[in-house]
């Protein structure tokens, strides 16, 4: 009996240990800032086992997960309307292979449908930084910090004490995860970073392209009662916070779309309330 209680134990600690040694697997090849060669260091084993180990636990290669990949995923996924099967076909790959892809790089509900009658996606352009969507830009930045902080993704997320994946906060940091108030607020307080700050960031990389300036009163902000403005007063009230508060903040084109994302609101509805705020008009 004993025999055999000592050889089903180690059958579980077996299990357990592969099963650890999939999950850490499938993290590292997903987190682009892991090189391939510190893969293999890091499991010890060499190209054609590594490679062995992709096919089995069905991941994508790596160059769709790149920002090229997207772009080719979302042509032929969301633009195109082609089946996984497709672009399966046409990419000489599995399905599980491109399902995973455009998980990771969530487009999976992004497809377009035109008997809805949505308008088409805009192209994306990324040569430029003012035609960065504000998503990108936040995600942008919030990669910055935790970089200075010198942590990986993993780390952050163990700072976090949240359940959040490794794709997850990739998302997020690549801009194809829209962020919530409350998960900005998570990903900011390890990191000793205030939200309001990367909001003014953001408002700083996109305002030269901006053809609507609105300048606020930041005690005015903060003294709104109205509940559906409560990010935009806890934003205000942060900065009013800092130990040399400005008294006036002049928001600026596409930062407008990152307080409305916040807000829950459109920016239109979000611009038409801080124009009736607004102590001036820019022109």
């Amino acid at each position: 009996m004993t025999s055999d209680a000592n050889h089903n134990r180690d059958a579980h600690d077996n299990d357990m240990a592969r099963g650890n040694m999939r999950t850490a697997f499938i993290e590292a090849w997903l987190d682009l800032e892991i090189p391939v060669p510190e893969i293999q260091k890091r499991f010890h084993i060499g190209q054609k086992s590594l490679y062995r180990h992709v096919f089995v636990y069905g991941l994508p290669k790596r160059s769709l997960l790149q920002p090229a990949g997207r772009r080719q995923l979302r042509q032929m996924y969301c633009e195109d309307g082609q089946t996984v099967s497709e672009i399966a076909t046409v990419l000489k790959c599995r399905k599980v292979e491109v399902m995973r892809a455009l998980a990771f790089h969530g487009l999976l509900d992004k497809r377009h449908r035109p008997e809805h009658d949505e308008a088409p996606l805009a192209p994306e352009d990324e040569s430029a930084e003012g035609t960065c969507s504000v998503e990108k830009i936040l995600g942008q930045e919030l990669k910055k910090v935790r970089q200075a902080n010198g942590w990986t993704r993993r780390m952050l997320i163990q700072h976090m004490g949240a359940k959040m994946s490794i794709q997850t906060l990739a998302s997020y940091e690549l801009g194809t995860r829209q962020l919530s108030v409350a998960r900005l607020f998570e990903l900011c307080m390890p990191m000793n970073v205030l939200p309001a700050d990367l909001i003014t960031n953001v408002q700083r990389r996109v305002g030269a392209n901006a053809p609507v300036r609105i300048q606020l009163d930041l005690q005015h902000v903060a003294a709104d009662t109205r509940p559906e403005l409560g990010p935009l007063r806890q934003w205000a009230e942060t900065l009013l916070h800092q130990e040399k508060p400005p008294k006036t903040v002049v928001l600026e084109g596409l930062a407008l779309g990152l307080l409305a994302d916040l807000c829950g609101m459109p920016v239109d509805e979000l611009e038409a309330i801080l124009r009736s705020m607004s102590t001036h008009r820019a022109r």
